[in-house]
């Protein structure tokens, strides 16, 4: 078992055993989501590593990490657990990743984070360094999602996963607000994909998930790597917060995830809660795809309040306060009337979501 990362795009796969013995390896199957490779060697008498329990491990825990750091061979390196159900971070498309301080270096990807015992809790995946190098940062693949990837993997050399045919982002207390949401935490579902699972089942942007078989949903990552872990066909209940109702829909999870499907990246000022901003109507000077109406937003004052709440150059503006805009003006008019939160659904590589800035 490695890491995608480690063997994507090689034109032949070598495993060099801590005796200096080199075998040719063949790939079992592979999975990007989680960057988790397995790979066969004809190798007689290897021992197998222990599995450990990820779910047991707690920050503070001492762990060695292994690897073959900058090519100089076998490498051990101790450390801590300095956090768990680390997410958000852009490295996987599902993560929940142990931090270390165990030294973890290019070259350490795909070796065993280990216990005190010997026994494997995590996979090394990936590191946190302006330099390239170590800072105490690193990251490992709890053993849990490790083992059940590499399982699935030598059964069916594929992992199929359930989706709900949603975009989602994390909700702030400034999104509740702007959207009158009771929740304090979850998923807000900025986009329903048409033809959908979530569309057959009547779930529409501004909806918040909060549970799924009554597992709490935190964040949009925690959404993802719960219904990632289920299997396509499979029935499973949401409670959706919808403004100060809470709602419960049986969902029959699709095969293909249908989220990755839209984008698109002309000038006014911004005034009031858009001042910083320069807004222009997309067309093909500035943007791949210009069937869109709305705004897009050409520059980002790294002072406003329009930047600290995300809005990003590139940003197409397609809804202000829950209602459609379809030119720039359209959206300066409704910011110029806003007091409170001005809410703005934006479009944004490929995906739909909501931007809340504060307005006086």
């Amino acid at each position: 078992m490695t890491n995608h990362h480690v063997i994507e795009d090689a034109d032949e796969i070598a495993v060099t055993v801590a005796t200096g013995d080199r075998f040719p390896a063949k790939i079992v199957g592979v999975d990007p989501e989680t960057d988790i490779a397995v790979v066969q060697i004809a190798a007689p008498d290897l021992k197998s590593i222990t599995f450990g329990d990820s779910s047991r491990v707690q920050v503070g825990d001492f762990v060695a990490a292994i690897g073959n750091p900058f090519g100089l061979g076998q490498t051990v390196t101790l450390g801590i657990v300095s956090a768990l159900g680390r997410v958000g971070l852009g490295l996987d498309t599902y993560e929940n990743f142990i931090q270390t301080d165990a030294s973890i270096n290019p070259g350490n990807s795909g070796g065993p984070l280990i216990d005190m015992d010997g026994r494997l809790i995590g996979v090394n995946s990936a590191i946190v360094a302006p330099s390239g190098g170590n800072v105490g940062i690193g990251f490992a693949i709890p053993v849990s999602t490790a083992k059940t990837i590499m399982e699935k993997l030598i059964k069916d050399g594929a992992v199929r996963r359930g989706h709900l045919g949603v975009v989602v982002q994390d909700l702030t207390p400034d999104l509740a607000r702007g959207l009158d949401v009771d929740a304090a935490r979850g998923a807000l579902i900025s986009q329903v994909i048409d033809g959908s699972t979530a569309a057959t089942a009547g779930l529409a942007a501004g909806d918040v998930i909060v549970a799924i078989d009554d597992d709490p949903v935190e964040t949009a990552a925690g959404l993802r790597n719960l219904v990632g872990s289920d299997l396509p066909g499979q029935s499973v209940r949401l409670n959706v917060q919808r403004e100060h109702r809470m709602l419960f829909r049986e969902v029959t999870l699709s095969e293909k995830d249908q989220s990755g499907d839209v984008v698109k990246k002309r000038t006014l000022n911004g005034e009031g809660a858009l001042s910083g901003v320069v807004l222009a109507a997309p067309d093909a000077s500035n943007t791949t795809d210009y069937a869109f109406q709305g705004a897009i937003v050409l520059a980002v004052d790294d002072e406003s309040d329009a930047s600290a709440a995300g809005l990003q150059p590139g940003d197409i503006i397609v809804g202000v306060n829950r209602r459609d805009v379809r030119a720039p003006e359209q959206v300066l008019e409704a910011a110029r009337g806003t007091k409170g939160i001005l809410l703005l659904g934006i479009r944004r590589d490929g995906g739909f979501r909501f931007v809340a800035v504060p307005a006086s």
